[in-house]
């Protein structure tokens, strides 16, 4: 579930839309020019912040721990980290013109989407400690600007733009 919401939290900061396709294992951010550019970069930098600050919180989990009460554990602490690193972005509307268009080239492009379904963190002994520890790891979450730092982001990953730039 905090992959889901790390996706939604970008979508909605960029103001794109987001697309998953399982084949491929692949997201695509949908929007107008700059913006499904900036989107992917910058999901690929909280990415992979999340995914290395939960790795170092397991490792600091003990051994005689069973794996399913570890994992449970760093899912909560994820889940944290994503939640404060929510405060932490301003969301930027999509006005009814791009969301229109997003929609006409989403049925023109991907046919028929379905929705995922997401799976919630287990509930295992100690999720509150880990969830808190990873709110609080979230709050220094970053995310700097490219790297000529004239213009605000340098797009990483699958995009899909609409319209002109």
């Amino acid at each position: 579930m905090y992959v889901a919401g790390l996706i939604r939290i970008v979508a909605d900061a960029m103001g794109v839309d987001v697309v998953y396709t399982p084949r491929k294992g692949a997201l695509h951010f949908i929007g107008h020019a700059a913006k499904a550019e900036i989107a992917g970069y910058a999901y690929g930098v909280l990415a992979r912040q999340l995914r290395r600050q939960r790795s170092e919180f397991l490792k600091g989990q003990s051994k005689r721990l069973k794996r399913a009460t570890r994992i449970g554990r760093a899912d909560q602490y994820a889940e944290g980290w994503v939640y404060a690193a929510r405060k932490k972005v301003a969301t930027l509307a999509i006005s009814q013109k791009e969301e229109a268009l997003i929609t006409l080239w989403k049925e023109r492009n991907m046919g028929e989407l379905d929705t995922c379904k997401n799976r919630p963190a287990k509930a295992v002994r100690g999720k509150d400690d880990a969830w808190s520890h990873g709110w609080r790891d979230g709050k220094n979450a970053r995310l700097d600007h490219g790297v000529n730092g004239s213009t605000p982001f340098h797009a990483l990953g699958n995009i899909r733009q609409i319209g002109a730039a």
